[in-house]
């Protein structure tokens, strides 16, 4: 009875409802959505300049960045409010921007995240998914077809406000504002009105077919009992209510995906722009590992992990960097270690290459433009080859992860309490070596194993085979038999010229240096060792404190330089660095084309590396100067950590752990860039279909 009862009541209001302009339904949702975010930026923005606690301090005390975040995000949906309105089509571009600014103090508030990440990141998706569906009417002048109808886009707006609403209540509850009765009725209320209205849109989808009806019930339901506490009826329901709610506004989410196409267009979209596919897939991976080492269960310690700690330690396990402003070993639960070294392998591998390989092990077929995205993954420049190199990608590395793993467990087994701490430890250094992530489980990463040969090495050859790249690894067979492609022959010797050359200078400028008391085997052992981390794992086997500046400048160099293309390294990339040389010998022999091996190399290769390097050292630079601003250390020690952050490295001369929030920031930047590649973000702005049009060629003088 009260099934079909309250569905008649329902359709009966939508139908007066949906008899006005889709365009002034459109306004009204995107006000609506608008309204929670202006209130918190306002009533954040006045508490904060009270210096009074108030909502904006349950996201973090003492810092006015997340009241910035909200007030920025909550303009932003103004604007696109005004976008809407005047019928402009920017609205849906402003509207994303929007509504991540303004979820994110939600999303990684420590005491309540489980309900507000996931309501937060709910709320998101939710904006994602209305933004795309506005822009199929945005901007027409005339009313729109029957099947334009846009009453989902405006039911699940209204979902995503209630949503939010309801975040706004768990941030009352964390500051203390429902210990009175006043506070009590306000914010139940408040969550009442917003389960009230989560109720007609949730009808008004399945009005649409577009959730089963059973299904819709259930859900409905259960928010609504969640938001007006008939749940455990104590404080620890408004904790939790956004949970509940997030978890449905999940659901109906993915059941308007579906039936509107969302995902097929949306990968459609991102396929054929697989520079912003790699750029979105990271950061997503970056926040995801983010929030969920925010969660209590991932710190060692009773209070969970500062946001900007945890993203920084997300963003440099993705990247494969390494650098860290917390202890791994002492900071981080077994649990918060397992995250880290998931993201590790995910980072390393990449997103696109392990969805690619389940398509492939499952005896589905790669579409072309999914084999184009996959080969700037991959490394390689053919995408028959890309989708081919799928399955030994994984053979391999499995392989080489557990041979190095079982070659590393005896050396473990005499240091630990237990074979399974044993076996954790040398699992963990195995992938964290054979992904070049420079990861550890010791306070003083590899220090304490400056002494033992087996160690050093076997971490060594993992580094050096992870930072090959994988093309390499399987045309090495290719090399040996003569029959190697130039690629593979440039990667080979620049990396034993970069090898022979940093293990001279290693054991010449510190054999009496940070080498010193290490006796001869100790000392050679360790500068082979360093000769190999340097570019791209970020292991340290010795005291850095101790460096000389010429053996840091030539660890800079060595750093920007970085691994070889289709590897888990970053930097430059050594083939950019070989194919400058051989075009710089090319113009000092007189020779009109750069050479190497017997081979021509095309000259828009040399225009690329030449851009490349350009463009990573302006932006290595400008990090660097943005660092001494605002850090105060001095310049070697701070260009140190930018190019060990943009070349995903990971070494440190102990600096970044001290760096304030703005540096870590700036930080974390770079490894973004250096992972993704700094040509990958240009192509972020490049026009699809540039102007052909050629000017008249003049000569210039140069030199």
């Amino acid at each position: 009875m009260f099934r079909f009862g309250f569905a008649r009541t329902a359709e009966r209001a939508l139908s007066q409802t949906a008899r006005l302009r889709s365009f002034r339904l459109t306004v009204a949702a995107l006000l609506l959505v608008s309204v929670p975010a202006v209130w918190v930026a306002v009533i954040g923005l006045v508490k904060r300049l009270e210096k009074a606690p108030g909502w904006a301090d349950a996201a973090r005390p003492d810092d006015p960045l997340m009241v910035a975040i909200v007030v920025a995000g909550a303009a932003l949906m103004l604007v696109s409010s005004w976008l809407v309105m005047t019928r402009r089509r920017a609205a849906a571009w402003v509207c994303l921007p929007a509504a991540f600014l303004s979820h994110v103090p939600a999303a990684f508030h420590a005491r309540l995240a489980p309900g507000l990440a996931l309501a937060g990141w709910g709320w998101a998706a939710a904006l994602v998914y209305m933004t795309f569906r506005q822009s199929r009417f945005l901007g027409r002048s005339e009313e729109l077809a029957e099947d334009d109808d846009p009453r989902a886009v405006v039911s699940l707006a209204v979902l995503v406000s209630s949503a939010y609403a309801l975040l706004i209540a768990g941030w009352s509850a964390g500051v203390g504002l429902m210990q009175d009765t006043g506070g009590r009725v306000a914010i139940t209320a408040l969550m009442a009105a917003a389960a009230g209205i989560a109720c007609s849109a949730e009808w008004s989808l399945v009005r649409r077919e577009l959730l089963p009806r059973r299904v819709a019930i259930i859900l409905t339901a259960v928010s609504a009992a969640g938001a007006l506490g008939v749940l455990p009826i104590d404080e620890r329901v408004f904790d939790w209510a956004p949970l509940v709610l997030g978890l449905r506004l999940a659901a109906s989410v993915g059941g308007s995906a579906r039936a509107h196409e969302l995902r097929s267009a949306v990968l459609g979209f991102l396929w054929a722009r697989p520079a912003l596919l790699v750029v979105l897939t990271f950061a997503a991976l970056s926040l995801v590992g983010g929030l969920v080492l925010t969660f209590p269960a991932c710190s060692a310690h009773d209070r969970p992990l500062d946001p900007i700690d945890a993203l920084f330690t997300a963003v440099s396990a993705c990247c494969v960097t390494g650098l860290t402003v917390q202890d791994t070993a002492q900071d981080f639960s077994g649990l918060g270690q397992l995250v880290i070294l998931a993201l590790i392998q995910v980072g390393a591998l990449g997103i696109m290459t392990l969805s690619a390989l389940a398509t492939v092990l499952l005896g589905g077929r790669l579409a072309g433009r999914t084999e184009g995205a996959l080969s700037m993954v991959v490394g390689t420049d053919s995408r028959g080859n890309a989708a081919r190199l799928l399955r030994p990608i994984a053979m391999a590395t499995l392989a080489i992860e557990l041979v190095g793993a079982l070659l590393l467990l005896p050396a473990f087994v005499g240091k630990e309490d237990s074979f399974g701490a044993a076996l954790w430890n040398a699992v963990f250094h195995s992938v964290s070596a054979f992904c070049n992530a420079g990861f550890a489980l010791q306070s003083d990463s590899l220090v304490g194993w400056n002494g033992n040969p087996l160690v050093l090495h076997v971490i060594a050859i993992l580094i050096l085979l992870g930072g090959a790249g994988f093309g390499v690894l399987f045309g090495l067979r290719e090399l040996w038999l003569r029959r190697a492609g130039l690629q593979v022959k440039l990667v080979v010797a620049s990396n034993l010229a970069l090898l022979g050359v940093a293990f001279v200078v290693w054991l010449l400028l510190e054999w009496n240096g940070v080498l010193d008391g290490l006796g001869f085997a100790g000392r050679v052992n360790n500068a082979w060792f360093q000769a190999v981390t340097l570019r791209t794992a970020g292991f340290s086997s010795v005291d850095y404190d101790g460096l000389s500046h010429a053996t840091i400048i030539m660890m800079i160099v060595w750093m920007f330089v970085g691994a070889s293309p289709g590897s888990t390294g970053g930097g430059v990339k050594t083939t950019t660095v070989a194919g400058l040389i051989a075009a710089v010998v090319s113009v000092v022999r007189g020779r009109p084309d750069a050479e190497a091996f017997g081979r021509r190399i095309p000259q828009a290769v040399v225009y690329r590396a030449a851009a490349l390097v350009t463009i990573s050292a302006t932006i290595v630079f400008a990090g660097s100067f943005a660092l001494m601003m605002t850090q105060g250390f001095a310049f070697d020690s701070v260009l140190f950590e930018a190019v060990s952050a943009f070349g995903t490295v990971g070494l440190s001369l102990g600096i970044t752990a001290e760096f304030d929030r703005v540096g870590k920031l700036l930080i974390m930047v770079l490894m973004f860039v250096g992972r993704t590649g700094p040509l990958t973000m240009v192509l972020l702005f490049r026009r699809r279909d540039p102007a052909p049009t050629r000017y008249p060629e003049e000569e210039v003088m140069v030199g």
